[in-house]
């Protein structure tokens, strides 16, 4: 099949220096093939593949506390681009 990159995006609003987490299925995400990230906030699916659906969020935690995203699910066929709510505080 050919690739169908795609991105999800933690929005973070005042969230500075926090340490990001992401997670899989309620696993953290640390070394996943086809998954990198651009940047701390974002999990990018460079080579979508069935091993990753799942249901994705992340977490951003600092001395402010921490905030929990809502849960995605991405699918094995055609993802579609999948936006992350704005995190929300316990």
């Amino acid at each position: 099949g050919h690739s169908n990159r795609f991105n999800l995006e933690l929005k973070c609003k005042g969230f500075r220096e926090a340490e990001i987490l992401w997670y899989k299925d309620d696993v953290v995400i640390e070394d996943l093939e086809g998954i990198t990230f651009p940047s701390p906030d974002i999990l990018e699916f460079s080579e979508p593949r069935r091993v990753h659906s799942g249901f994705y969020h992340c977490t951003a935690n600092n001395s402010m506390g921490l905030a929990v995203s809502e849960v995605i699910q991405v699918g094995t066929e055609e993802p579609e681009i999948a936006e992350w709510m704005n995190a929300k505080n316990y």
